[in-house]
């Protein structure tokens, strides 16, 4: 699909139904056209503006009270450069959040440009995945980790999903005297017994 498409936004691919997220470059918005460029014109101009406004009365307050940070004065804080990468990497992180939709689900992404690899591209990422990162080796490198991976996370996600199963199954099941098993005194089972038969309830 396409950055801030239907597919890379708008669609719920959970579990099988996406397991890899390819992202083949940084989808910036055209950089002439006229919105976009009177958007960077505009958050340029706020914030030379913001940053030039003197504190207090002329700028000889000195009780400090009026005394403020543009962030604080005014949300407009980002100039149209900062503005402009951040709505190319936002559009990214929608992307990616097609492979993991929810806390058991998997996936890989792979990012397909150099650019990626510099720190003012990866500080856009979301936090969550920053610290899986993992630097090019090669074609070769790239199949052996993807490999790896998916055993590893295919594996440990029927592990999990085994036992969450287990779990509920005892949550859900409340002993019946009548029809645990009897000892041979006809007094029911013993605490034993009531283990052994909750056991082969779960299997």
């Amino acid at each position: 699909g396409v950055c801030r498409g239907k597919i890379s936004e708008g669609i719920d691919f959970a579990d099988e139904k996406c397991r890899a997220v390819f992202i083949t470059g940084l989808p910036f918005a055209p950089y002439l056209d006229p919105k976009v460029k009177l958007k960077r014109e505009y958050l340029d101009g706020a914030k030379a503006v913001l940053s030039a406004k003197p504190s207090g009365d002329g700028g000889f307050d000195t009780a400090g009270s009026n005394r403020t940070t543009c962030q604080e004065e005014d949300p407009i804080a980002l100039s149209g450069a900062e503005w402009y990468s951040q709505q190319a990497h936002r559009a990214v992180n929608q992307a990616i959040g097609r492979v993991i939709r929810h806390r058991a689900d998997y996936g890989a992404i792979l990012f397909l440009d150099s650019r990626f690899s510099e720190a003012r591209n990866q500080q856009g990422i979301s936090k969550w995945i920053r610290p899986s990162f993992e630097a090019d080796n090669g074609v070769g490198g790239a199949i052996q980790s993807l490999v790896k991976f998916f055993r590893g996370a295919k594996a440990k996600a029927a592990a999990d999903a085994q036992l969450i199963a287990k779990k509920q199954l005892v949550i859900a099941y409340e002993p019946d005297p009548n029809s645990l098993p009897s000892d041979k005194n006809g007094s029911g089972s013993t605490s034993a017994e009531k283990v052994t038969f909750v056991k082969k309830i779960v299997g």
